[in-house]
């Protein structure tokens, strides 16, 4: 699926999730279409950084569920987002 959605990205940013399974991102440059604009960057956070760096109003980010959870937490953080409502206890109080 890479070649196809780096075909449609100005620039591609490839990271890894904090897992020993994940891929390593050097190997998935290999796959891109010859003249993508790619950065390889291991670490998430500054992966996003750089992502961020051109675009703030659009980022698509593609991976495995861990990769997804912590780009979501990084986002959430870094834009002092709250948690969704079913992360966040839910208190009833009785009269």
């Amino acid at each position: 699926m890479l070649p196809p959605l780096a075909a449609r990205a100005r620039r591609v940013v490839l990271t890894r999730p904090p897992s020993p399974r994940a891929q390593d991102p050097a190997a998935l440059a290999a796959l891109l279409p010859e003249g993508t604009e790619a950065i390889v960057e291991p670490d998430p956070a500054r992966a996003l950084d750089r992502a961020l760096e051109t675009d703030r109003r659009q980022l698509v980010v593609c991976g495995s569920i861990f990769l997804i959870g912590e780009i979501r937490r990084l986002l959430r953080e870094r834009f002092e987002v709250p948690k969704p409502a079913r992360e966040t206890p839910t208190y009833v109080s009785g009269s």
